[in-house]
């Protein structure tokens, strides 16, 4: 008999990333993203993985994501995910 395990396996740690997107001659362009890794370059490189993203658009880890943060976004070991909400700093 097998068992399923009913909940889902979330990363242990990620981080919130900022990205700004490089398009030269118009307002800044802001998006983060939630990305499940435990390092913070790591994190930053895993963006780049986001239909969209290009290596040219300036991207950096602002914190990490809580616990609570995690499971409320599902997010799993290596995702990256959009963060929509605003951050403040």
């Amino acid at each position: 008999m097998q068992v399923i395990n009913p909940t889902p396996e979330y990363a242990t740690s990620g981080w919130v990333v900022e990205a700004n997107l490089a398009n030269p001659g118009e307002p800044p362009d802001c998006r983060f993203f939630a990305v499940g890794l435990a390092s913070a370059d790591e994190a930053v490189e895993a963006v780049l993985r986001y239909p969209g993203m290009l290596r040219e658009d300036r991207r950096f880890a602002i914190r990490l994501l809580s616990a609570k943060e995690i499971s409320n976004l599902r997010l799993r070991p290596q995702a990256v995910h959009p963060y929509g909400e605003a951050l403040k700093r």
